[in-house]
């Protein structure tokens, strides 16, 4: 498995140099830091009826992580910019330190491929709050626990009295 994973890498970065220029990502980012969100962003009217529509939309961001496990994102669609030219977004919050290699995809076509280089956060950000293996416990993205407090007022009658004794 590690062997085809090397040689997944290899062909991608053999293709870095190969770019179909269809579609330019606008403000790449060439590093980031880990759990801070890497933002992804190009401007194209593409050939779609309906811009929300993900099933003959497929506007992704392929991701091959660190440690060769494989991520697919999709763009959104951000609203018109001044000229009138579909704003396409990606955001996304690397977990791992080191390389990431990404491509753009469009509708299964490759439009551009490039990597990142991701250091380690010295700082401890915590990050996103996901599951836990235990059943009905938090934890921070970096694996420290999450203890929320507060009250669960959703339901209420009269939910604002309780904001006010808050």
């Amino acid at each position: 498995m590690k062997s085809f994973s090397k040689i997944f890498v290899l062909l991608i970065l053999l293709g870095l140099g190969t770019k179909i220029k269809a579609v330019n990502l606008i403000n790449l980012p060439k590093d980031g830091v880990q759990y801070e969100t890497l933002t992804f962003r190009f401007d194209e009217n593409l050939p779609f009826e309906n811009p929300f529509d993900l099933i003959t939309n497929q506007v992704e961001l392929h991701i091959l992580q660190p440690d060769y496990t494989r991520l697919v994102l999709s763009f959104f669609y951000n609203g018109l910019n001044k000229d009138s030219v579909e704003k396409w977004e990606a955001r996304f919050a690397p977990k791992q330190a080191g390389v990431y290699w990404f491509s753009m995809v469009i509708n299964g076509k490759t439009q551009e491929q490039f990597q990142v280089v991701v250091k380690a956060d010295n700082e401890k950000v915590q990050s996103a709050i996901v599951l836990s293996k235990k059943l009905g416990v938090f934890k921070y993205d970096s694996g420290e626990a999450f203890r929320g407090i507060g009250m669960n007022v959703c339901w209420a009658n009269n939910f604002e009295y309780y904001f006010k004794k808050m």
